[in-house]
């Protein structure tokens, strides 16, 4: 009869204990409060403390392997602020306006959150190549260009390192090159093609004018073929080998080294 009383007394406690259990399991959690809004599996109430969310550095959260959808971290290093990730990619959460995608704006500087070292940026197109208008810094190249091409002038294969190219229809695919305004060249390494310049001369510039010379100067319709030469004036020009040459004025050559062609 005691063991008997003692089974019964275990089966009633032990259902109360799964009737407990399927309730917490089917009803909201409540913390602080006794009524959890019917919308919420869990809720919490507090007037004078809240919820710590999990701290980490910018390394520890990219190295959480195959991180939830919606999992959200606080990050205490470089863009300091709360991230969560969308599925496909980190995303913070800011008080301002953001760029959309892998960019953000933080500390008033608009940045991408991934891939920092292999990124480009692009305004205007999606692409870094065409001819359509628009800006960009390729990476790869340290870059810049700025306006529209008229053809394939800002392709990769024209686009030289640390090369920069502003304007209409410029090309600058010398290593450290720069042109700029109209229908200008800078295919010399360190050349400078202003408006209707091509300086295919290493360290060369060229305005309106060809300067094929290395360290040469051509300008206003002038030509240069020879190395440290000058040409200036319309048709004016340093003959091949004529260097340290100076050609100035109408259609004045300079075809000997060191000579020099005035009028």
């Amino acid at each position: 009869m005691i063991i008997m009383n003692a089974i019964n007394h275990f089966i009633k406690n032990f259902s109360l204990v799964l009737i407990l259990w399927a309730n917490l399991l089917l009803a909201q959690v409540g913390i602080g409060t006794t009524t959890p809004d019917a919308s919420s599996a869990l809720e919490i109430e507090s007037t004078n403390s809240g919820i710590l969310i999990p701290r980490m550095t910018e390394a520890q959260r990219t190295s959480i392997t195959t991180p939830a959808t919606g999992l959200l971290v606080y990050q205490s290093n470089n863009s300091v602020g709360f991230w969560y990730y969308n599925g496909s990619i980190w995303t913070k959460i800011s008080d301002s306006a953001t760029a959309t995608g892998e960019f953000i704006s933080s500390g008033g500087i608009v940045h991408n959150t991934t891939n920092l070292a292999g990124d480009d940026f692009v305004f205007g197109d999606a692409v870094l190549s065409g001819n359509a208008s628009r800006f960009f810094f390729d990476i790869s190249k340290a870059a810049f260009r700025a306006g529209q091409p008229s053809g394939n002038e800002w392709d990769n294969a024209n686009v030289g390192d640390y090369s920069t190219a502003l304007g209409y229809s410029t090309a600058a695919s010398g290593s450290g090159s720069f042109a700029t305004g109209i229908y200008a060249v800078a295919s010399g390494d360190y050349s400078i093609g202003l408006t209707g310049g091509n300086a295919t001369g290493a360290y060369s510039l060229a305005w309106t004018s060809t300067s094929n010379g290395d360290y040469s100067l051509a300008m206003l319709g002038a030509t240069t073929d020879g190395e440290e030469s000058i040409a200036m004036g319309e048709s004016s020009s340093t003959g091949s080998g004529a260097e340290n040459a100076v050609a100035i004025g109408y259609g004045n050559t300079a075809n000997g080294s060191h000579s020099n062609a005035f009028g």
